[in-house]
């Protein structure tokens, strides 16, 4: 028996060496051709490594590397106009998914996590998620809308920024579809995020922003220090359409009444609509809501002036 958990520990320790050292020859491979520029072998031989071992972290942070900075054809690489035309220069749409995974990853070895935590230093460095708020919506709650959008930048980019900023530019001309789904607590607004916006690296430096058909453009800070958010006017959006998640009601109830809730829930989607107000909540919620009238003005006048009539009694007869 004891023989037999010294071989089972012995494979599992040859087994995590033969990884090791195959993540080591593959680590070499790809260093020796980037170091000759050849980004197409390079990223072949990430596909490869991926085959037999898809959550790869070493691999995956290789893919996302190469993409950041590979200055051959990035340019000249073409706007994918679907899903599935991609252009082995350019995948954009590869990054964003390897990031997310990165970003949560567990890398096995110290060669895996130095590696990692690079390539994330260095994206975080070139991009971030930029906020899209929607100003004065005609209702409370969730819109997919369409908008001209344009975005330009008078400062440097790199290769990958550039291109991504293109195929941005595109997406907002030719489809310019996006859903405000997330909602901030502290604006009390919901907005879209738009994930990969180029990011300019003078401390100062910025993006504009136009909504075509509208004349005035509006400047930004977007940089490595600061990334402000955009703001847009409802009345800018076309195609507008109300879409509640199958999960959410909206209720509308005389401003004349108080909403009671349990206290352990919070409504938090809530506005005025003259002489109405909006609800906006979770279905499982409205059973549990209730409806108070809240007492006239000249009853709580006269509540308040017994308490006070109380207190000074009691503070009389103390003395």
């Amino acid at each position: 028996m004891q023989a037999m958990k010294r071989y089972g520990l012995i494979l599992v320790l040859f087994t995590a060496l033969f990884a090791q050292n195959g993540e080591e020859a593959f680590n070499n491979r790809i260093r020796t051709l980037l170091n000759s520029k050849n980004y197409s072998a390079a990223l072949t031989e990430t596909w490869r490594y991926l085959e037999h071992d898809p959550f790869n972290v070493l691999a995956r942070s290789w893919q996302v590397y190469i993409y950041l900075t590979r200055e051959d054809s990035v340019q000249r690489a073409k706007i994918k106009n679907v899903i599935t035309d991609e252009d082995p220069r350019y995948n954009f749409h590869l990054v964003l998914e390897n990031i997310d995974f990165l970003r949560n990853a567990s890398p096995e070895n110290e060669l895996a996590r130095q590696m990692r935590d690079n390539v994330l230093q260095i994206y975080d460095e070139l991009f971030g998620d930029l906020k899209i708020y929607i100003n004065n919506s005609p209702l409370i709650g969730y819109f997919k809308a369409k908008v001209n959008l344009k975005i330009d930048t008078t400062s440097i980019l790199s290769p990958i920024q550039k291109k991504r900023l293109e195929e941005i530019n595109s997406y907002f001309k030719n489809v310019g579809e996006i859903y405000f789904g997330e909602y901030d607590q502290q604006k009390q607004r919901f907005y879209y995020t738009l994930q990969g916006v180029p990011k300019t690296g003078e401390f100062h430096g910025g993006l504009i922003y136009y909504v075509i058909g509208d004349t005035d453009s509006t400047f930004f800070e977007f940089n490595t220090q600061y990334q402000e958010s955009i703001e847009i006017e409802a009345g800018k959006f076309t195609a507008f359409e109300y879409m509640l998640p199958a999960d959410y009601v909206l209720l509308f109830f005389p401003k004349k009444y108080r909403v009671v809730t349990p206290s352990d829930r919070r409504l938090s989607f809530r506005r005025i609509y003259g002489d109405k107000q909006a609800f906006l909540m979770p279905v499982e919620w409205v059973d549990d809501l209730k409806l108070e009238t809240p007492a006239p003005i000249w009853q709580r006048y006269v509540i308040w002036g017994g308490m006070a009539g109380i207190f000074y009694w009691l503070v009389s007869t103390s003395r």
